[in-house]
């Protein structure tokens, strides 16, 4: 979703087939009679398939009777020709496809028993498919060319495309989730040669961290990684501590620290390292080391792996196709990110909802901008605060700019002191409960709009100190901005009838106002707690909604973990 400037929106186990999946009887009335004319762009191999192939295979592999439509079919297309073996042994995508299975661990993937990757490792190491077929008599051409095809097959849905589409609701992830087509992938990948795998058909992003997961692996491997106490509890440039060293050697290791310094003084240095990490951390940029920095420094790097692996999963999630122009909101950074042409050009701070009033992660459409809203508070809210606070006090709507109106005719408010509230819940109130446009407004003075079956969009707020918070989960769902003129302008900047001194006009008019967009802009709602930033710099923040432990839970239970391709 999302580009290298920003988690971009725009998050294992490697669960192919089950190893309950229910055998099938196989049909061979679905092997046509083979077209026998060559698609020469296809032409890979002189060997040749024939129907009773398939039928040898299914009956030896009742495993892979699910893909036995597709299987023929595939081949059918290509004029039952082999795509990935010769006389002579494997073609050049067969070795980058094989290279790829042998190092499934670099995908946050455990690699699978089940795969055949000592047979693939055979040929991988140069050895002839012929010799290898003589030290293997339960072998045939047939079932390697069957189960490499099977392998990509699986591989792709996985590998790109993640988890089962159902599973995605578990894990509160409601964009559309991207689709895969991997007999198309297959055919990209047999017309090029060893370049497919360098540019594989996901979200930039998991590029990115891949190589931070080889990157923390190493570490893990190769370094040190005890817990660091400090004796003082802050410590600021000119400290000296018996930490210091320490703490200049682990932020050595994760690339904040750049200098070759083991003294115990706290240096210009080192401040400028803490300020580094506390970004990329999301913490406040203080440069002094406490005990919220420690607590970061001291989690451990399987934790560190395990979160980067999280969030690999997730960007295989995210859809294709996505357009350049957009608006991301990454709930965990607190940040809302305008993309043009792909590139992050502007970021602000935003207020999400809180982990009981959760902001959802879906994507929609832009389409309508409201000056001076009215605020119509929903039920829950009605139910929990307003209700309560009118049966003590039916002046609380008066006193909070508020007023009940009936929907039929919402120009006459109604008395309140006319109403008998305890009557009534928040869900079955006959009036709607509505704030007046002003400086008081919870959306404060102006509202962006993309319809969405979750009453959520982006609006003002009038409390301003919330934006200068590093944690920003204070909402009820809905998401506040802190330059919501600013992405007035923004919207509105091709539309000749608006300028700078009109929106501030209506945004003060106390009137509502409604104005269409000429163009939407897609908006996508993520969940990232971890992703490159545009300087190559890996960022983490916080599961504040308990997402990564939740997912974290799924892909790496044992029996997830050991899941058959």
């Amino acid at each position: 979703m999302l580009t290298r400037n920003y988690i971009s929106l725009f998050f294992l186990s490697l669960i192919f087939i089950s190893c309950g999946t229910k055998h099938k009887k196989v049909d061979d009335s679905l092997v046509l009679e083979r077209d026998t004319t060559v698609i020469v762009p296809m032409s890979v191999s002189a060997l040749m398939l024939d129907s009773n192939d398939f039928s040898v295979f299914f009956k030896r592999h009742p495993e892979y009777l699910m893909d036995s439509v597709k299987l023929r079919t595939f081949y059918l297309r290509r004029s039952m020709q082999y795509a990935w073996l010769n006389d002579e042994g494997i073609n050049e995508q067969a070795g980058s496809f094989i290279n790829q299975l042998l190092h499934l661990a670099d995908e946050g993937l455990p690699a699978d028993t089940l795969i055949p990757v000592e047979a693939f490792q055979q040929l991988a190491n140069g050895i002839p498919v012929k010799e290898m077929l003589a030290n293997n008599k339960d072998e045939t051409l047939a079932d390697l060319e069957f189960r490499l095809t099977l392998s990509f097959f699986r591989y792709a849905n996985r590998v790109w495309g993640g988890v089962a589409s159902r599973d995605l609701r578990d894990f509160e992830w409601f964009i559309q989730r991207k689709p895969i087509d991997d007999v198309q992938l297959l055919d990209s990948m047999l017309m090029n040669a060893g370049d497919f795998f360098q540019h594989e058909p996901v979200y930039e992003q998991y590029g990115f961290l891949k190589n931070q997961l080889r990157f923390h692996r190493d570490l893990e491997k190769n370094t040190k990684w005890d817990t660091i106490i400090c004796r003082q509890k802050e410590l600021v440039k000119g400290s000296t501590d018996s930490c210091i060293a320490l703490v200049k050697l682990r932020l050595r290791y994760l690339n904040d620290f750049k200098e070759q310094d083991s003294s115990l003084l706290f240096t210009d240095s080192l401040e400028s390292a803490l300020i580094n990490f506390q970004r990329r951390f999301g913490l406040t940029m203080s440069g002094k080391l406490n005990a919220t920095v420690l607590k970061e420094l001291n989690v451990n790097l399987e934790e560190r792996i395990k979160q980067i692996m999280i969030n690999m999963e997730r960007c295989r999630w995210v859809p294709s196709g996505k357009a350049s122009d957009y608006i991301a909101i990454n709930i965990p950074e607190f940040k809302m990110h305008v993309f043009e042409n792909g590139k992050d050009v502007w970021s602000m701070n935003v207020v999400v909802g809180t982990e009981a009033t959760q902001t959802v992660i879906f994507n929609g459409m832009l389409s309508t901008i409201v000056f001076s809203p009215y605020w119509n508070v929903p039920a829950s809210i009605i139910e929990k605060e307003i209700l309560p606070a009118l049966r003590k006090n039916p002046g609380y709507l008066a006193a909070h700019q508020m007023e009940a109106i009936r929907p039929a005719d919402p120009s006459s408010p109604i008395n309140p002191q006319s109403v008998k509230w305890s009557k009534f819940t928040g869900y079955n109130l006959p009036y709607i409960i509505r704030q007046k446009p002003g400086p008081a407004n919870s959306l404060g003075l102006v509202k962006f709009l993309f319809p969405n079956s979750y009453s959520i969009y982006l609006h003002d707020s009038p409390a301003r100190h919330l934006f200068d918070k590093t944690d920003r989960s204070f909402s009820h769902g809905c998401i506040r901005l802190s330059e919501p003129a600013k992405f007035a302008e923004y919207l509105l900047r091709n539309d000749s009838i608006w300028n700078t001194s009109k929106i501030t006009a209506a945004m003060k008019s106390g009137s509502e106002k409604f104005v269409k967009l000429k163009k939407k802009l897609p908006v996508f709602i993520a969940y990232f707690t971890c992703w490159v930033d545009a300087d190559g710099q890996l960022n983490f923040r916080k599961d504040i909604y308990g997402h990564d432990k939740r997912l974290g839970e799924f892909l790496f239970a044992p029996a997830n973990v050991t899941s058959a391709l």
